[in-house]
């Protein structure tokens, strides 16, 4: 089980993308510019999110860490990758699924210590919340963005690509 958008290069969108060698191109190239918008949507807070609980707020300050929504570390937004898969034969983004968080310590993280918390597991809760905590959606709304504008982003990538 995974979060991960799987770009599909077989929708009819593509058919401005005239050889397969231009649509694994343009599906790497989006990828590419996904992950960089989420990147970049955390990094500047671009989005309306639940604020954090004053717990969890006052510990982050007493480890040093961010006090920014989606980031304490930095692990988790850092995981985000885009990487080709040939099971799917598709580009995908997401983060692998066994990839552990490291463990907190004041001013940071271990580097080498990790805890038994996989990360897929902290973006899931982020994203979609638990009893606990409100849901933070970010890959859901920056997935949206991407799919709801495709035709501009076919014409992007076909303007550098002149």
């Amino acid at each position: 089980m995974r979060l991960a958008l799987q770009i599909d290069t077989n929708n009819s969108i593509f058919e401005t993308l005239k050889t397969k060698k231009l649509e694994k191109e343009y599906a790497a190239f989006l990828a590419e510019h996904i992950v960089s918008r989420l990147r970049t949507v955390v990094r500047r807070q671009l989005y309306n999110w639940s604020p954090l609980s004053k717990t969890w707020k006052a510990y982050k300050k007493e480890m040093g860490l961010s006090t920014k929504i989606w980031i304490a570390s930095g692990q988790l937004i850092q995981s985000v990758k885009f990487w080709y898969s040939a099971r799917d034969k598709a580009w995908i983004v997401g983060v692998h699924p066994r990839l552990l968080h490291k463990k907190y310590k004041k001013g940071g993280i271990y580097s080498t210590v990790k805890t038994k918390v996989k990360i897929i597991y902290i973006i899931r809760k982020l994203e979609y919340g638990n009893l606990r905590t409100p849901p933070r959606p970010l890959f859901t709304k920056v997935f949206d963005e991407f799919r709801y504008n495709q035709s501009f982003w076919v014409k992007k990538f076909l303007s550098d690509h002149k």
